[in-house]
């Protein structure tokens, strides 16, 4: 009986760390058809994959990677207020006539997030779409450029700005002055709407929920092999008994 109680919790126990691994999977894949540009690295023809690695006090850190694990990119994003459409969230503009993401919105409606550009793109996505962007400038802070390089808890205290175009006359061929503030936690990011480069160009597939788990099997491996041990030593007790 004693036996029998024991497995049962070992399962238990199984099977709620699986459940929680599942809650916590969340990596998608998806396709874009010409040259777009991510933080970090722009993104030939292809699928990729995108995930969230951490979350922190309302910031987050994604990963996107290629087939193979090349290309790679690290970056931060903040949650989105609205949720908008399942799949990649394009800019209608980007930098040199190409293609840029905005966000992601992940599927089930769990959590959207809208992506902190380098300082110099994100001036330009700011200049040409006239509508408030993201942006992050570790080398100002003393920190490396590429974030990759950085640990997660000096990704997560890189500064957020937000970078703003002022108005100008809309018949103006001017270039809008761009103001920056310091991004809290806590302020309105404008949802990003799925242009028709989006929904064209970008398509999204479930990716299953297979990477970042090593510590949790280990520690499933670990709970089954302690329960073995125990169920060993009682039955060598009952035999001796």
């Amino acid at each position: 009986m004693k036996c029998r109680a024991i497995c049962s919790v070992i399962l238990l126990t199984c099977a709620t760390l699986l459940s929680a691994a599942d809650m916590k999977g969340g990596a998608e894949k998806f396709t874009v058809s010409q040259p777009t540009m991510v933080p970090g690295v722009t993104l030939q023809p292809g699928t990729y994959s995108i995930a969230l690695l951490s979350e922190n006090d309302g910031r987050y850190i994604v990963r996107v990677e290629g087939s193979g694990g090349s290309p790679h990119a690290i970056f931060v994003g903040v949650p989105l207020k609205s949720l908008p459409s399942p799949g990649a969230v394009a800019w209608d503009k980007g930098p040199d006539g190409a293609a840029a993401l905005r966000g992601f919105a992940f599927r089930g409606g769990a959590k959207a997030v809208e992506f902190a550009y380098p300082k110099n793109d994100a001036v330009s996505l700011a200049t040409l779409n006239r509508v408030p962007v993201l942006a992050v400038d570790p080398e100002s802070e003393g920190r490396s450029s590429v974030l990759s390089s950085l640990t997660n808890d000096e990704i997560q205290a890189v500064t957020l700005w937000t970078l703003t175009p002022e108005p100008v006359s809309p018949n103006s061929n001017e270039a809008p002055k761009i103001s920056a503030i310091k991004y809290k936690i806590g302020d309105q990011v404008v949802p990003a709407e799925t242009s028709e480069m989006a929904r064209s160009n970008v398509k999204l597939k479930a990716l299953p929920h297979t990477a970042g788990f090593i510590p949790l099997f280990l520690l499933i491996g670990l709970c089954a092999l302690c329960g073995g041990l125990l169920l060993t030593r009682m039955r060598l007790k009952t035999v001796r008994g």
